[in-house]
């Protein structure tokens, strides 16, 4: 029955049916005894009415038969009222409504507990797929966590983008910061603007014939490429492309696949027969052709330029030769607390080869002021290198490049022209601070590159999936 919901009050009807039906039974024997035997019958009429209603029958003396069986099964009937008001089944003209609805709220709630399930089911479904695609792309990095040095590759990189995202956490702090505070001051001019123009207007509309203020023109940079300027650079191009070689096992990066960085001061033509040459090797764990087109794509655009400074105007011009760029541009430099503006012309040429991909950058460097001090005739040439290859632990499971980096800054001068000491110190040490400081951008910026394209590519598989 779907309104005995307890256990206890089921047993206890049960219990009240028996009883009945065991007192059903009882009265049925005792009435055929009552048949057979007048006196017996008579016996126990009297003594169900007196059980039932014991001092009228002693008032009123023996019943009549009718009223005795009348007496009888209205009694038997209240004791029937009793055991079920007893078990709290008492009969209810509203019974089977209240099943009804009993069985509407069961049935309600069955129905949500089985949503539920469903929508729990269905969860955990797809936490399962999602689970098991990131499973299937995160396989070959996985994998690759099995060679200790690709491991520790992408340990150096994991904890150079975790530092990179906390400074520019900080530095986006910082820039909130200095935006509110300009953003007040702004509001202040404005004000200040606001009350100047109201007061120029008064004045202006006191005049006959009011002459407006003057007149600004802008310039315009006309860069035209003409190749006869960059012939020199031309000619240390094909010498910088000879002596690679002799370079790179120079400073032993022919031989070191590990990651390290270094500066040298060599022997060579420059100011006392010196120049200035920094090194940085770097381990990657991209596959060769990703590391050489994120290389090209640097050196060739211009996030190069932003690295360690702010470019004012730039021409550039690619040349019929394949992979050759040739640019002209003026700069501010950055060097710890110093600053320079300069003016570079410079050429890019990216040599592809069948175990190796190699792009050289030369540039001649006129220093236009240091520290806002003119240098005029004094200046400097760079030979940047970029050679990348494959490493010698990579293996067709595990993609391991190497990005070695050379730069060889050597200082100009006119012949019969001598320079204040502290000018040539202080142009030293900020040539010094500059090259260090383009490396290093360069290897975070190309990092960053590869990681992004690694990043996107994944997305794209699990949006495809």
């Amino acid at each position: 029955m779907a309104f005995l919901q307890d256990e206890d009050a089921a047993r206890a009807f049960e219990a009240a049916l028996s009883f009945v039906d065991e007192y059903a039974f009882q009265d049925t024997e005792h009435a055929s005894s009552c048949a057979s035997s007048p006196a017996r019958a008579a016996q126990h009429s009297f003594a169900s009415s007196a059980m039932v209603r014991a001092e009228p029958s002693e008032i009123m003396g023996p019943l009549p038969p009718e009223m005795d069986e009348e007496m009888q099964r209205r009694a038997r009937a209240n004791a029937k009222k009793r055991l079920l008001r007893k078990a709290g089944l008492y009969d209810d003209p509203n019974r089977a409504r209240k099943e009804r609805k009993l069985e509407m709220t069961y049935l309600r709630r069955k129905f949500e507990q089985l949503q539920l399930e469903l929508r729990t089911l269905q969860a955990e479904k797809g936490k399962k797929q999602r689970k098991q695609v990131n499973t299937e792309g995160n396989r070959a990095l996985v994998t690759r966590r099995a060679n200790p040095e690709v491991s520790s590759a992408w340990k150096e990189v994991a904890s150079r983008q975790r530092e990179q995202r906390d400074k520019s956490e900080k530095e986006n702090v910082r820039l909130r910061l200095i935006m509110r505070r300009q953003q007040k001051l702004a509001e202040a001019l404005e004000t200040l603007v606001q009350a100047r123009i109201k007061q120029q207007m008064a004045e202006f509309s006191a005049l006959s014939n009011p002459t407006l203020g003057r007149c600004f023109t802008g310039r315009m940079l006309d860069f035209r490429a003409d190749i006869n300027d960059f012939k020199g650079l031309l000619v240390e191009l094909e010498n910088a492309r000879r002596e690679v070689d002799t370079v790179f096992a120079a400073n032993r990066l022919n031989t070191t696949e590990s990651s390290h960085h270094g500066v040298q001061l060599r022997s060579r033509k420059g100011v006392n027969g010196m120049h200035l040459e920094v090194y940085a090797n770097k381990a990657l764990p991209f596959n060769v052709r990703d590391t050489a087109e994120a290389t090209w794509d640097h050196f060739k655009g211009m996030k190069k330029h932003g690295g360690n400074g702010n470019l004012y105007d730039k021409a550039a011009k690619s040349l019929d030769t394949p992979y050759t760029i040739i640019e002209d541009y003026a700069k501010e430099l950055f060097a710890n607390t110093a600053r320079a503006d300069v003016r570079v012309k410079q050429i890019i040429r990216r040599y592809v080869g069948a175990d190796r991909e190699l792009v050289i950058l030369v540039a001649n460097v006129s220093p236009v002021s240091i520290a806002h001090k003119p240098l005029a005739g004094l200046t400097f040439d760079y030979r940047c290198y970029a050679l990348i290859k494959r490493a010698a632990a990579a293996t067709e499971d595990h993609d391991l490049s190497l990005l070695q980096l050379c730069t060889l800054a050597s200082l100009q001068n006119d012949e019969g022209h001598i320079y204040d000491p502290t000018y040539m110190r202080a142009l030293s040490n900020f040539v010094l601070g500059n090259t260090a400081g383009n490396i290093k951008a360069d290897q975070e910026l190309i990092e960053n590159t590869l990681v992004e394209q690694t990043l996107d590519q994944r997305n794209c598989l699990t949006v495809a999936r």
